[in-house]
């Protein structure tokens, strides 16, 4: 039972849990495809070229789930002053 659980998507497990809690919330289908899918996902890809010469590629993420309240600027504020 273990070995099976272990060779699942974790995404398609993270989904299927989140799919509980709904059922549990009772949360319409509407509501639920708002939550369940992000706005906008950015991916960017940055070089780094390791300590032995080499380069190596990774990858980031920035995932907007919602804009509804305002902006989605993430961590960064800005201030006149």
């Amino acid at each position: 039972m273990l070995a099976a659980v272990a060779e699942r998507n974790p995404y398609t497990l993270a989904l299927e849990n989140f799919d509980s809690a709904a059922d549990v919330l009772e949360l319409s289908q509407d509501i639920r495809e708002m939550i369940k899918y992000p706005e906008r996902i950015l991916t960017v890809t940055l070089p780094v070229r390791m300590d032995n010469g080499h380069i190596r590629r990774f990858e980031g993420y920035r995932v907007q789930h919602s804009t509804a309240r305002g902006p989605a600027k993430g961590g960064i504020r800005y201030h006149p002053a």
